[in-house]
Formats: C-alpha cells, structure tokens, sequence
C-alpha cells in the first residue's frame, strides 16, 4: 500500500509469522517501511522513544476513522500541547492546546479532508515555531507552539475517539538539522 491505496497485492507462499526480514532491491528511493496492520486499543497513550520530540521530528499516524476523534500531544504535567481534533458532526479540524487546565482559542481554519471508514495517513512535523499537520501527503496547517521549550515539552502521544488505529511511527528525517545534539 502507498497513501493507503493497494497498488499490488502478492499472493505469499509462507505464514506472515514466520518471516524475519524484509529484502528490498533495485532502483528505489525508500524513505520507509511500515510492517503493520496491528490495531490498537483507543484510547492509546505512549510516551516518545527518547522521551521526548523535537524540531525535525515527525510523528506518522495511519488510522481509518469513524467518527470524531482526537491526536493529543502531552506535556509532562498533563497538559495538552496540541490537539487535532477533526469533528464529523461539524466538517471541521480543530486545532487547539490546554495548559494548566485551561483551553486556548481554537483554530478552524481549512476544509475537512477526512472521510469515514476511509484509511488516512497524518503527519505531524515537527518544526523550530510551529507544527506543520499533513493529511494524505498534502499539507493541511500550521500550528504555533504554545509552550515555552517546544525541544523538551511534548513527551507523549494519546489517540482517541471513534478511530481505527492502525500504525503509529515516531521518525527522524536524517537531512533534518537539530538545534541542538540530541541526548
């Protein structure tokens, strides 16, 4: 699957269990693969590898979703730093963050590019100022940090709502430059 489209599908002569790598050749630019399928339980919380994100980094979500749901990035107190939140029941995306239990204001500005039970593929970029959102690899917004130290404050990631889960990536283009080495 590509931007979660079938291009082909290979009729496997082995158990999807038994094999232990992948071998990929020729003339090809790959900038990843996702060995997946697994569905998550909603909602779903992790904390980020290296316990934390940053400029440069890129959080790749792959989900079908049913309904209105919500991608919260989490500070280390609880509080919400970003919160994607695409309502059917309005056709719209909300964009906002919650800092010591108080809401900011909402952003709503762009079309609505989500479909029920349609597969979508969600990047969220990680930038020095602001957070560039992608859906189906077309950029949707931008969305200012609203926290003081943006390299050392988003520590997690929680999914909810009426959402299928399908994959969860946390990447770091190596042509990226960090403002500062990471740990």
């Amino acid at each position: 699957m590509t931007e979660q489209k079938e291009i082909h599908e290979f009729k496997f002569r082995a158990q999807l269990e038994t094999i232990d790598y992948l071998n990929i050749d020729g003339d090809i630019a790959l900038s990843g693969v996702h060995w997946g399928g697994r569905y998550f339980q909603i909602p779903f919380t992790t904390s980020f590898p290296d316990g934390h994100i940053r400029a440069g980094d890129r959080i790749l979500v792959y989900a079908t979703p049913k309904g209105n749901f919500a991608i919260n990035l989490l500070g280390k107190n609880g509080d919400v730093l970003f919160h994607l939140n695409p309502r059917f029941s309005e056709k719209s995306v909300i964009r906002n963050a919650q800092l010591n239990g108080e809401w900011g204001t909402e952003e709503r500005e762009g079309a609505f590019p989500f479909k029920k039970e349609v597969g979508t593929d969600i990047v969220i970029s990680i930038e020095p100022y602001s957070i560039q959102i992608f859906v189906d690899n077309k950029r949707y917004g931008t969305f200012a940090h609203r926290t003081a130290n943006p390299d050392e404050d988003y520590v997690g990631v929680r999914v909810d709502g009426e959402i299928d889960l399908t994959g969860l990536e946390f990447t770091h283009p190596q042509n990226s430059q960090h403002p500062h080495p990471r740990n």
